[in-house]
């Protein structure tokens, strides 16, 4: 409530996530004076209908958030929409509800749930904040252990150790890896799955936001053979990298 900007507030969210919103996570990316938004489940992998609710639900949450945010900032309030919400689903038969509830730019059967911002909407000054109280907040959270779900868990190992078998990263948890797969099974998904997972989304960023060729891509996320890379692409998004970026031109 009292965060100086939208950037300082991600951070508050991001560190007390569990508090606030458990059941996702966002990582963000930046590309193209635009920082774009990820987000995933943090606890389990739910069924499609769940899913489908909770990216209605958080998208109605973020939506007010702005809202409220942009009626604070210092800024003169923009008339457009300036933000962009992508939904990995196909568009409901209730879009009329979207319509209704949704003032900011908003498209379907993306294949990765995603919010991209102007970056320069981040530093949008709020006023009467009292950001002392939000550092305040920060201060605390480091000194305390961060909560989050097994899945998210997981995730985040594979992010920061890409080239990790399973067996690898049961041992740094502190399991076999027979009971790892046993608990990811409990929530819902694989290693391959969570994967697969991270490496579409690393794609998406890389070949749509960034503009990168396929040879950057599939360096950037280990590949030495391009067949192989454009294979997994296909498989990933249902579109090979080619068809991503004839898609976003059009």
């Amino acid at each position: 409530m009292h965060a100086a900007n939208l950037q300082q507030m991600f951070r508050v969210s991001q560190l007390r996530q569990f508090e606030l919103f458990p059941y996702m996570y966002a990582k963000s990316y930046r590309a193209n004076n635009q920082i774009h938004f990820v987000i995933n489940f943090a606890i389990s992998e739910p069924h499609e209908l769940v899913r489908n609710f909770f990216y209605e639900l958080l998208a109605g949450l973020i939506e007010y958030l702005l809202k409220w945010q942009a009626t604070k900032t210092t800024q003169v309030n923009h008339t457009r929409p300036i933000y962009h919400i992508k939904f990995p689903m196909p568009q409901p038969k209730h879009i009329e509800q979207f319509h209704s509830h949704l003032s900011c730019e908003y498209s379907f059967n993306h294949p990765v749930f995603m919010v991209s911002i102007p970056q320069k909407y981040l530093h949008f000054k709020r006023a009467n904040a009292l950001p002392a109280l939000t550092y305040y907040h920060l201060k605390q959270s480091t000194n305390r252990y961060a909560k989050s779900g097994f899945k998210q868990f997981v995730s985040n190992m594979i992010a920061s150790s890409p080239k990790a078998t399973s067996e690898q990263i049961a041992q740094r948890i502190g399991m076999s890896c027979a009971t790892l797969k046993r608990k990811l099974k409990q929530h819902n998904t694989s290693f391959k799955i969570l994967k697969d997972e991270w490496q579409k989304q690393q794609s998406m960023i890389y070949i749509v936001e960034r503009r990168y060729s396929n040879e950057q891509a599939a360096a950037a996320l280990f590949f030495s053979d391009i067949t192989n890379f454009r294979r997994s692409c296909k498989r990933w998004t249902g579109k090979t990298p080619s068809e991503l970026r004839d898609c976003i031109q059009r």
